[in-house]
């Protein structure tokens, strides 16, 4: 994958991000609807995140165990 598709894909995450992140924040279907509502190399791009945030950023010990559980075998 190259660094411009890549950087497309993070330009279209940001756009829901941008525009609903108070309900995201607050919801988490509006937060799944947002994010993961089809199927498609924006959702791999997400899922990447989070999954480097998790190792990497994340304090929160609750939130690293769920991607754990979610995105290892």
């Amino acid at each position: 994958m190259t660094f411009d598709m890549w950087l497309q894909l993070a330009e279209q995450a940001d756009k829901p991000i941008d525009k609903h992140r108070r309900n995201m924040i607050k919801s988490s279907k509006v937060f799944s609807e947002q994010l993961f509502h089809s199927f498609d190399y924006t959702v791999l791009f997400v899922n990447d995140r989070l999954i480097k945030y998790a190792e990497g950023k994340s304090e929160n010990d609750k939130f690293k165990l769920v991607v754990t559980l979610l995105y290892t075998e």
